[in-house]
């Protein structure tokens, strides 16, 4: 029996964990000749797994006896949403530089492969001119950071530390979610591809290449999401539409953006 067939890609590991453990269960047997450190590999997600399960228990009992209002929540975004004539130009400018990025790469990588360069002329065609502009806008319009997105430097540790434990307790449901949507694409016949920047990220080269890359994917691009996405998109679209319907909308275009079918349901419950 091939449980390839039926196991989502993001099982592998699970499964090359049980073959080890469980030998002589012909099911698991394709899995026990995995290469060196997918074990280990597989091990470490078990563990984050169910590190993820206690968690997220604990957060969901604490927010049932403390439940936390979407009133409350819309009234703290909404007191931080920009005016519309700052996101606007905010709006234009993403456009433009990621039009501009798009073209100064084609010229200087024509065809249709994606290089691992592709994440660097991201960054500073895209990402570090966006942030940079916003800064000056924000300085223009006399705002500061704290205003606009709700945060100070001494509340940053504790801000760090609940960062660390909602991502604990997202785990499960994401990687549930992202299993069921996995199977489901294998069933109607549609072939699932790791993202580009994962290919990139595991692809063999110079590993200084491979470090710009690493830090790229797991710092620059997560805290220009942040910032542009939860800090300015969704404020907004929660005082102009509400609370429900501008999460949804901003969620689903924060999925989209991905262009990466198999994530796009995972990354829509992460945001």
């Amino acid at each position: 029996m091939n449980a390839s067939r039926y196991c989502p890609k993001n099982m592998t590991f699970f499964l090359c964990f049980l073959a080890e453990i469980l030998p002589e269960n012909r099911f698991f047997s394709e899995y026990d000749q995995m290469a060196s450190g997918t074990l280990l590999a597989g091990l470490l997600c078990l563990i984050l797994v169910c590190l993820g399960v206690a968690v997220s228990t604990g957060v969901l009992l604490y927010w049932l006896k403390k439940p936390v209002r979407s009133s409350e929540l819309a009234e703290r975004l909404i007191s931080r949403a920009l005016p519309v004539p700052m996101m606007s130009i905010i709006s234009v400018l993403l456009v433009l530089f990621y039009l501009l990025t798009s073209w100064g790469y084609q010229r200087f990588y024509p065809g249709d492969e994606l290089m691992p360069q592709a994440l660097i002329i991201q960054v500073l065609g895209f990402h570090l001119p966006m942030v940079i502009a916003i800064g000056l806008l924000f300085h223009a319009a006399g705002l500061q950071a704290r205003e606009v997105f709700g945060c100070r430097w001494k509340n940053a540790p504790a801000h760090f530390g609940l960062s660390i434990v909602y991502y604990l307790a997202c785990i499960p449901p994401v990687w549930f979610l992202s299993a069921i949507s996995q199977y489901l694409l294998q069933l109607t016949g549609y072939v699932s591809h790791p993202q580009e920047v994962i290919e990139m990220m595991t692809a063999p080269g110079p590993w200084v290449l491979r470090a710009c890359l690493f830090v790229i994917a797991i710092v620059a691009a997560p805290v220009f999401e942040e910032i542009v996405f939860r800090g300015i998109f969704l404020p907004f679209m929660v005082q102009r539409i509400g609370f429900w319907p501008g999460l949804l909308s901003v969620s689903l275009v924060f999925a989209g953006m991905h262009f990466h079918i198999p994530s796009l349901a995972p990354l829509f419950l992460l945001f």
